[in-house]
């Protein structure tokens, strides 16, 4: 195959391949250029993080310490605090996207722009390890939010003669 591209500068180049791996993680660009992917229709969740400092570490950040805690019930989730430097927290929760959108028309009109930022606060603060946790703790990022993480490639070509689809590396 060949690829016709532009430089940063703005000069154009080709490229020529004999054999592509598609290692371009959540971005798919293969099966998202052929239309191949698409979501699995069971797993439908939405991912809040954020990281945190001042939060009590679980563990030595040595040991790598993750903690998950299933959510059941309609949310059909789970958080997660996982050490990232001394004194650092990455902590998120996964929701399902139906029990978001109902929690969306309960915080909206108090929270406006801010009704995601809610309901991550919101969802945290239910488990009383979590408090224990984040208590005088802070957040010192925007949080992040990342949906349509579960997906499946629905081509039978996931790999030929100069094709492979290798997955989220």
């Amino acid at each position: 195959g060949e690829v016709h591209a532009t430089k940063a500068g703005g000069a154009p180049f080709n490229c020529r391949w004999r054999f592509v791996l598609d290692a371009s993680g959540r971005y798919t660009f293969i099966a998202n250029r052929n239309g191949w992917k698409k979501p699995h229709p069971q797993l439908n969740r939405t991912a809040l993080n954020a990281h945190w400092m001042g939060g009590k570490q679980l563990g030595g950040i040595a040991e790598g310490l993750l903690q998950i805690l299933y959510l059941g019930g309609e949310k059909q989730g789970w958080t997660w605090v996982i050490p990232i430097l001394e004194g650092r927290l990455s902590v998120g929760v996964v929701l399902n996207d139906s029990y978001i959108r109902d929690q969306k028309k309960k915080l909206l009109p108090e929270h406006g722009k801010e009704w995601q930022l809610a309901i991550y606060k919101q969802e945290l603060m239910e488990s009383p390890s979590l408090r224990e946790v984040l208590d005088c703790a802070w957040i010192v990022q925007p949080l992040m939010i990342n949906g349509d993480f579960s997906y499946f490639s629905d081509s039978d070509t996931k790999h030929g003669a100069n094709l492979a689809l290798i997955g989220d590396a």
